[in-house]
């Protein structure tokens, strides 16, 4: 276990001391502290971007492995679809069983199926800001920014606005996105790119209370494959680790090939699901629950 820092005791209180584990494991300090040239903040996403705008579509595969608190964990082999902005599934399949995992949004409407003790669908229209991921153990309109490979907005003053530190015990680049309420500012997100390459490394995903709602490790990046041999290739990452401290769900995965596209997907189709036809024992409808908890709130106008 890595010995605990300053760095890390000062970030835990930022980021909430309810998370459990408050950080992932750390990238390694580097053995001399960096104080060279860096780039500044518009220089810096454009060159982000570079990388970035080559991914429109993914289609990836791999193995996986879920464990949510009190539920058989889940294993196999797993298939990544992603269409910008976000359009995301991830099936999970095991030999003699099946079908097992199910996650995905197709930008409007959201659902997970786990086939697991006890095998539960969700599904419901996607969460508005601010509203709790606790409904579900992973929350998939969370997952497009964990891929790192969106493409970031290069107006300075456009919301969520971007803000970026350097630490140079650590050679990274910590890019923050803040957005005002009625009230005050909140932080959504916080992504660390390593100085030298650009790429993510570890991405934090927040509330607007400040809590983190999924944390994210990304390694071995490498190349993907492209129908166009031709075209640069973008840069992917092939390990994921992921911790959604809500519900103490946790969600790893390796992918060993990742594509644009393979056999013409994805596609229109790759993202329509039916709740009514899953073959699970639980059928839970977000949208009827979240209606049920309003509705049972005393109006203060009456």
């Amino acid at each position: 276990m890595l010995r605990t820092t300053v760095l890390q005791v000062v970030l835990c209180g930022l980021i909430g001391a309810g998370a459990v584990g408050c950080l992932p494991k750390e990238p390694p300090r580097h053995t001399t502290y960096y104080d060279g040239p860096t780039l500044p903040l518009d220089q810096l996403l454009a060159q982000i971007n570079q990388n970035n705008a080559k991914v429109r579509t993914l289609n990836a595969s791999g193995t996986f492995l879920l464990t949510i608190p009190d539920e058989t964990p889940l294993n196999g082999q797993l298939t990544l679809l992603y269409t910008k902005p976000d359009q995301i599934r991830i099936l999970g399949d095991k030999d003699l069983a099946g079908r097992i995992f199910d996650l995905g949004t197709d930008g409007q409407k959201f659902w997970m199926v786990a086939k697991g003790r006890a095998s539960t669908t969700w599904f419901g229209t996607n969460l508005g800001p601010g509203e709790s991921t606790r409904q579900l153990p992973i929350a998939p309109q969370l997952l497009a920014d964990v891929l790192g490979v969106a493409t970031l907005n290069l107006d300075l003053l456009a919301q969520p606005i971007p803000t970026l530190r350097f630490n140079p015990d650590y050679d990274c680049y910590m890019l923050t996105w803040h957005q005002p309420l009625k009230d005050r500012w909140v932080t959504l997100r916080e992504v660390w790119y390593d100085r030298a390459n650009l790429e993510p490394k570890r991405i934090w995903l927040f509330d607007r209370n400040g809590r983190v709602v999924v944390r994210a490790r990304l390694d071995r990046f490498e190349p993907m494959g492209t129908k166009n041999e031709g075209a640069s290739r973008a840069r992917t990452a092939r390990g994921y680790e992921l911790f959604f401290p809500e519900t103490a769900s946790k969600f790893t995965f390796e992918l060993d090939a990742v594509r644009d596209e393979r056999g013409g997907r994805p596609n229109g189709m790759s993202y329509r699901f039916n709740p009514d036809s899953q073959d699970t024992d639980k059928l839970i409808n977000l949208d009827e629950r979240r209606n049920a908890a309003e509705q049972a709130v005393p109006d203060p106008a009456r």
